[in-house]
């Protein structure tokens, strides 16, 4: 599947998300060329990451796909834009964040808003985090419900209403608050240092 723009058509995406009212370049089965106005979000789907530098490369993939799509700053996004992997990393997920925070250097238009990692590990992007701090990620380690949580988010972004009301079919009780490891900011451009 791919995304063009008045400019070039975008690298490869494995799973795109697009509304169907709006008209398709071209269609043949489940491949689809289309504009970047219709684009709802995009994922991409990995088995497993053996190395950091497999890691960047998706990440960074992602990112200039999200670029691409929205080049204008949007601090909430208007599109979703997540990492799967089906397996967990066999490497230390201590580094994701930094890898994260690297890889989306500061750029709003580029931030990823959910990765998830195996059954167990999960990272959201927060526009407007809890109790009004700077746009962040959070990281938690939840025990056989990272891909449940990965999955709910995409259909948050798309199907707000719906979701709110459906929330204790998907969530716990006592949230994922709870079960965070780590945090990162989204630092402003005005932050960052070469």
């Amino acid at each position: 599947m791919f995304v063009v723009n008045v400019e070039r058509p975008s690298t490869q995406i494995d799973v795109l998300l697009y509304d169907n009212t709006k008209p398709i370049l071209f269609q043949d089965g489940d491949f689809v060329i289309i504009t970047t106005d219709s684009v709802k979000g995009a994922i991409e789907v990995k088995t497993k990451f053996w190395q950091p530098n497999k890691l960047r490369k998706a990440i960074n993939k992602l990112s200039a796909i999200a670029e691409f799509i929205n080049p204008v700053s949007s601090h909430g996004k208007e599109q979703f834009f997540g990492l799967f992997a089906y397996e967990n990393p066999d490497f230390s997920t201590d580094s994701v964040l930094e890898i994260l925070q690297e890889c989306v250097n500061g750029q709003r238009e580029r931030v990823l808003n959910c990765i998830s990692f195996g059954k167990n590990y999960f990272i959201r992007y927060w526009p407007d985090p809890p109790f009004g701090q700077f746009p962040k990620w959070h990281e938690y380690k939840l025990e056989d419900k990272a891909s449940a949580y990965f999955i709910h988010n995409v259909i948050e972004h798309l199907c707000p209403q719906w979701a709110i009301s459906n929330n204790d079919v998907w969530y716990p009780e006592d949230g994922k608050e709870n079960y965070k490891t780590g945090e990162i900011n989204l630092p402003l451009p005005h932050q960052i240092t070469d």
